[in-house]
């Protein structure tokens, strides 16, 4: 049916509630038309044979949208009942009516949350039940409204009358008098000393601070805000700090000196099983003597006395023995890694040496005298042999 249709004769005909733009043939020699709907105007493509069946998504779906909105009128959400709705982007805006007669419009989910459930009548408060309320120091005489903000009047303790201040501010407490429950009497404070500062005058200058004149105990007169020192902040007219940080200066240089540190590294592998050498040395027994454990300057001076230099490091002659005076030198890294407890000693001429210092001194290749060793080699005749020909040499 569709070959024996003028394809040209179809545009700008309407069909339903379809306008058809254009209109051509697929490969199937099917008619393909597109179409617009006249009423909200969505464009689309369809076939000629299902035009008359299909409806409008878009149109469909401002239906669903209009029926839900007409679902909302006459909803109650506690004080308030909806009169209309509509959209606004993708948020609903309803207008709704309280039960005071006051109508106003409100965005749907805070009426379904239950963030808002009136006008704002809910919450009025009655001037009138505001009076002769107290509040700390502070009698309630009136109460008004200025700029939606609740404000009263009251009057004070102290006889000040007609204070004026926000309701807000009372009921949350942060107001309780007029300002005389933090008042100070002049003369209560002169005298008193503060850290290094000792009061001798106070006044004040009409700015509702309290100034004072201090005497600081090195002998300088400055003035103040009394608060500064009621609080804390300000202890001296600059002496202590100066004083503080003179202390705080010697100290960083004692803590950033190389003695010091090695102490410190001493102390943490013998006492400190978190210590990544803990297992070598606390584990082990190692410990510290009573002199040098809980005082620096006892090893500093150890130190300095036995030919300390930067670059050396700490070595106990022993090391089965703690960290003492008669068991410990100044050493290079090779000397003391030649010094651990799998150091592997020998004896030669009757004295026990260490097998890498005497290939050394003799300039023998240290691995391969260590590899016939271990394959239970004798060394003694290698080590005699140099030692004679070295001995002949110096000779001639």
């Amino acid at each position: 049916m569709d070959k024996i249709i003028d394809i040209d004769s179809l545009k700008n005909t309407e069909v339903n509630n379809w306008i058809i733009l254009d209109s051509y043939r697929n490969k199937y020699s099917n008619i393909i038309l597109n179409i617009k709907c006249k009423l909200c105007g969505h464009e689309r493509t369809a076939g000629y044979s299902e035009l008359k069946k299909i409806e409008c998504s878009a149109c469909l779906k401002m239906k669903k949208k209009e029926i839900y909105l007409n679902s909302l009128i006459g909803q109650q959400y506690n004080y308030l009942t909806i009169l209309s709705a509509y959209y606004k982007g993708k948020n609903v805006i309803v207008s709704a009516k309280c039960k005071c007669g006051s109508i106003k419009e409100y965005q749907l989910y805070s009426l379904k949350n239950g963030h808002t459930k009136s006008c704002g009548c809910k919450n009025t408060i009655n001037l009138d039940t505001l009076i002769g309320q107290r509040f700390g120091k502070l009698v309630i005489t009136e109460a008004y409204r200025s700029n939606n903000d609740l404000r009263v009047k009251a009057n004070c303790d102290c006889g000040t009358k007609n204070y004026d201040v926000s309701f807000a501010s009372l009921r949350k407490g942060r107001t309780k008098s007029c300002g005389c429950y933090h008042r100070i009497n002049l003369d209560d404070i002169v005298g008193k000393t503060f850290g290094y500062l000792t009061i001798l005058k106070a006044y004040r200058p009409g700015d509702g601070k309290t100034k004072v004149l201090t005497r600081c105990i090195c002998g300088n007169e400055k003035e103040y805000d009394y608060q500064l020192l009621a609080i804390g902040h300000t202890k001296s007219c600059g002496c202590k700090s100066r004083e503080l940080n003179s202390i705080a200066h010697k100290k960083e240089n004692k803590y950033n000196h190389d003695i010091y540190m090695k102490w410190k590294q001493m102390y943490y592998r013998c006492y400190n099983d978190k210590n990544p050498q803990y297992k070598y040395y606390g584990e082990r027994g190692i410990t510290i003597c009573d002199e040098w454990k809980d005082d620096y300057y006892a090893f500093e001076k150890w130190a300095f006395s036995t030919g300390y230099q930067k670059g050396l490091s700490i070595d106990r002659i022993d090391n089965n023995k703690g960290y003492s005076p008669d068991n410990c030198r100044w050493a290079t890294i090779k000397e003391q890694n030649r010094n651990k407890s799998d150091t592997t000693y020998i004896t030669f001429h009757n004295k026990k040496v260490v097998l890498a210092t005497i290939c050394e001194d003799l300039g023998l290749n240290l691995k391969r005298i260590k590899r016939l060793l271990n394959n239970n080699k004798d060394i003694l005749p290698i080590l005699e042999q140099r030692f004679q020909f070295l001995d002949c040499l110096s000779k001639l």
